[in-house]
């Protein structure tokens, strides 16, 4: 009788706690992309200003689908294959991590050697549009910030 009654209370704690997990664990998917994002950002300015020209962070895709791919930075403002086909001038490729939705009308980031570009914005979701959206913003000076902006459309 004891035993029938710890299953009863462990299955009733499972039933409500998987859905909540599946929400965890999908914010954190989309937390982690954006950071991924955030940290190509300032690793593509630290090293414009480092070397004294211009980088680029690319989405690793010519098709539709964007930034979804992942990204790459690279010092050729080339197609999506610079890392590809131009080994020597790809700095860091950021894989895309699956799930997860990436808008921007941005096609490319372009750093200058002062560290600046033009301000750009990056919207994260999941694909199931039950997380909570988060907006990799560019600001004037380049520096990028990660804020939560409501949930996914």
């Amino acid at each position: 009788m004891e035993l029938m009654i710890t299953v009863a209370l462990v299955g009733i704690t499972a039933a409500i706690a998987v859905p909540n997990f599946k929400s965890f664990i999908d914010n954190n998917k989309v937390k982690k992309a954006a950071m991924q994002l955030q940290s190509g950002l300032m690793y593509a300015r630290s090293e414009a200003v480092k070397r004294n020209s211009t980088i680029y962070l690319k989405p690793d895709s010519d098709s539709s689908s964007g930034w979804v791919d992942g990204w790459s930075v690279t010092t050729v403002d080339k197609t999506h294959d610079a890392c590809l086909s131009d080994a020597e001038n790809c700095l860091k490729i950021i894989p895309a991590i699956s799930g997860i939705s990436v808008n921007s009308a941005a096609a490319e980031i372009e750093y200058n050697k002062q560290g600046r570009t033009s301000p750009a914005a990056f919207e994260f979701c999941d694909n199931d549009n039950k997380a909570t959206k988060l907006t990799v913003s560019i600001s004037l000076t380049g520096a990028p910030s990660i804020k939560q902006d409501g949930a996914c459309p």
